[in-house]
């Protein structure tokens, strides 16, 4: 197991981190009509969708795949109902960036792949918001993760407070700072996952028991 296990970890880790680099890599020369307060992420990936911004989104769900192999050769204690949000998250993830959002510099009204990116976005997330709050109940009865229950939870509760915001201001609110709002609600839920794999990554480097021999 534990052969098999190390690679999930150090992908499923490295892997959210590079994929916060690379969003942030794809503002760095983005076009000036782009604003990381105004614009949303999937703004800066339908405006280069072979650009870092969209890499990195095809890269978050390569991680969370190889996160969810960790967690279940490792032992996490997964439901089925937390497995089923992960997955969804994954899925939804996937479709979100095959998918792009319509282009923010011609688009007069979202067409259907504009309503597909948009919908499968808001399901991502709020699948993965489910999953930590579940999961993070969960680590609370389990040793090696009980110490995490807290961080991870509230982790998910700025997260959803986040996305809160973000649908106000995008209903009632002439999406006034969505971008910051977004990129406030994708740090605190990717951000989780991250602790999440970290602790995988820990789990998978102890040293395995010995057995003692009997004489």
């Amino acid at each position: 197991m534990t052969t098999t296990l190390r690679p999930l970890a150090h992908l499923a880790y490295l892997g959210l981190g590079l994929t916060a680099g690379m969003t942030v890599l794809g503002h760095v020369g983005a076009d000036s009509r782009l604003s990381a307060i105004g614009s949303t992420i999937s703004d800066f990936a339908a405006a280069d969708f072979t650009g870092p911004v969209s890499v990195g989104i095809f890269l978050c769900v390569a991680a969370s795949l190889a996160l969810y192999g960790g967690l279940h050769k490792i032992g996490a204690p997964l439901t089925r109902w937390t497995r089923t949000l992960f997955l969804t998250w994954c899925g939804s993830l996937f479709v979100t960036a095959a998918v792009p959002t319509d282009d923010p510099f011609t688009m007069i009204e979202l067409s259907t792949a504009g309503y597909v990116h948009r919908y499968s976005s808001a399901l991502a997330f709020v699948a993965l918001m489910a999953f930590t709050w579940f999961f993070g109940r969960a680590m609370r009865a389990d040793g090696p993760w009980k110490d995490l229950a807290g961080r991870v939870r509230w982790m998910t509760l700025a997260a959803a407070g986040s996305g809160a915001a973000m649908v106000a201001t995008t209903y009632v609110g002439d999406r006034f700072l969505i971008g910051l709002i977004e990129r406030g609600m994708a740090a605190f839920a990717v951000g989780s996952l991250i602790v999440v794999a970290l602790r995988v990554l820990k789990l998978a480097e102890r040293p395995a028991p010995r057995l003692a021999l009997a004489f």
